[in-house]
């Protein structure tokens, strides 16, 4: 296996980058970009020649004005509005995840697994999901959908995205809010929804229904008095290993 240098891309500067990749690249050592913070940053290593990056520049929407959001991003974020609606319409959500094939194969695939052990085969969407409840259907279907959103992202994002939807959800009986452990999960999953559909989160949010505290939080507004948004501030503390603001 070819060595590796690590180069502190904050540190270092421009020069001293591209000096390190002609020194080193040259004799098969790859190098790895750290603290690379932005896409241009990452696309500036990428030219440099640097083979490995670290960082939270995958985490940043690419934002261009202008740009119409792909036909079928627009329908799972239909789906996702639907999904978190106060109150649950199954046959609506039926007729839309009817659309999406693979969705729909997940789902009766998910239901019909030897973790229920139904008797029968279970075939129709709509039994699914009342089977599973308006919590977990929720939860399932915005599992599943939010690859499908970032299809053209790195895989990173998608686990990031579900890493905090767990902890937050984990934090919640910790903080007096076991009642809201739905609401902290959708608030881990979609706070990169923005960088997932490269546009501003206003306007992803305006796309999708969700608890006001919710998205107070993910809008990052009132964070003084909503518990929410300390909770996402606190998790991506440490996810940043900012351990003083962490404390």
């Amino acid at each position: 296996m070819a060595d590796i240098i690590k180069v502190d891309f904050l540190a270092t500067p421009e020069a001293e980058r591209r000096r390190l990749v002609r020194r080193y690249g040259a004799r098969g050592t790859k190098l790895l970009a750290e603290k690379v913070e932005t896409p241009e940053e990452f696309q500036q290593a990428y030219q440099m020649g640097y083979s490995y990056f670290q960082g939270y520049f995958f985490a940043r929407p690419v934002i261009i004005t202008g740009r119409a959001i792909p036909a079928f991003k627009v329908h799972y974020l239909q789906i996702l509005r639907e999904t978190n609606l106060p109150e649950l319409d199954y046959q609506r959500l039926e007729n839309l995840i009817k659309q999406e094939i693979s969705l729909s194969y997940k789902l009766l695939r998910y239901i019909n697994s030897a973790a229920f052990g139904w008797r029968g085969q279970i075939q129709s969407i709509k039994q699914a999901l009342v089977l599973l409840g308006e919590s977990e259907s929720r939860k399932f279907v915005s599992l599943v959908a939010l690859p499908f959103l970032a299809q053209d992202k790195p895989e990173e994002l998608v686990v990031s995205a579900v890493i905090r939807a767990r902890f937050c959800e984990s934090i919640a009986p910790r903080v007096g809010l076991s009642s809201r452990t739905a609401d902290l999960f959708f608030l881990g999953m979609f706070s990169l929804l923005d960088a997932i559909m490269d546009r501003p989160i206003e306007e992803v949010l305006a796309e999708i229904s969700l608890a006001p505290d919710v998205r107070e939080a993910l809008l990052e507004k009132s964070c003084g008095h909503n518990p929410l948004g300390w909770i996402l501030r606190l998790v991506r503390s440490y996810e940043a290993a900012e351990w003083e603001a962490l404390a």
